[in-house]
């Protein structure tokens, strides 16, 4: 499952660090596909765990409230409109925009098929970008926040360069990507590893 994960997780990590603003609108969408021609070499083991973990990578704040990563759609409340909805089968789950009643949050990717009742379902994907998006914090932490900053809440990984940190708790990924020119957060990823 990790092996089919990860080349869809990097594209969309990709394309969609190249739009930015938080309130872009419908027409500047770009769809997202999967391209099975993407070859990523990827290390088994789990160098990436937090080490000295200081802050919990999975405490999430979308618009005010604070969620444990993963936690289910119905959780959220019903402010937020879903748009654009695709499944993907081999992975069971359904990707959209998630919107309040003016602007958009973030991309997420819910369990199951989009047919389906949403509010008892799990969010196993949140994807935000931008440096004007202040929607989305990690433990508190958000677009202001340094790449030495949110090394130094939440320890040492593995995985790290000027512009990217990833860290791993149990099967919860955290991915942050820097624009290295303005030492400032371009995007915020968590991802559930389904098994």
């Amino acid at each position: 499952m990790k092996n089919k994960l990860l080349p869809f997780l990097l594209l969309l990590f990709c394309s969609f660090n190249a739009v930015s603003g938080c309130g872009r609108d419908k027409t500047s969408k770009k769809d997202v596909s999967t391209s099975d021609s993407i070859h990523v070499q990827q290390n088994t083991t789990d160098t990436n765990k937090v080490e000295n973990e200081k802050s919990d990578i999975t405490n999430i704040s979308i618009c005010g409230n604070t969620f444990v990563f993963p936690f289910k759609f119905g959780e959220l409340g019903n402010d937020y409109k879903l748009e654009n909805g695709v499944y993907y089968s081999d992975e069971d789950y359904t990707l959209y925009d998630m919107y309040n009643s003016k602007d958009y949050i973030c991309t997420i990717a819910i369990e199951g098929d989009k047919t389906d009742n949403n509010s008892e379902k799990k969010v196993v994907l949140v994807d935000a970008k931008s440096p004007k998006n202040d929607y989305i914090k990690i433990n508190g932490l958000d677009y202001k926040t340094s790449i030495e900053d949110f090394a130094s809440s939440f320890g040492e990984t593995s995985i790290q360069t000027e512009s990217y940190l990833e860290y791993k708790k149990d099967n919860i990924i955290l991915s942050l990507l820097f624009d290295d020119t303005k030492n400032e957060l371009s995007n915020i990823m968590l991802i559930e590893e389904r098994k």
